[in-house]
């Protein structure tokens, strides 16, 4: 028997738990990615299109107007679409 409480006792048990970490531990990764594809997305796509028209009319706050936009957007990916993820991913979890 295991002296220390929470050791799992044979092998299979063992892979079972280590297979169960791996999971896991993609799913979170992949909810990082997500999430950060939310903020990246609208930041280089629209602060991209900004710079660009920014540049081409020689005006500054161009830029500003809109980095500020995707941060806008960005936010609300996060707060509307990474709710739905999680839960997408956690239904998926076996």
């Amino acid at each position: 028997m295991n002296e220390l409480p929470n050791q799992p006792d044979t092998e299979s048990q063992v892979e079972n738990m280590q297979s169960v970490g791996s999971s896991a531990g993609l799913k979170a990764l992949a909810l990082v990615g997500i999430t950060t594809g939310y903020i990246f997305g609208p930041l280089i796509i629209i602060g991209g299109a900004g710079w660009y028209l920014g540049e081409l009319i020689n005006a500054k706050w161009v830029v500003f107007v809109a980095v500020l936009i995707s941060f806008i957007i960005s936010n609300v990916l996060i707060f509307k679409q990474a709710p739905k993820a999680t839960r997408k991913i956690a239904i998926n979890k076996k």
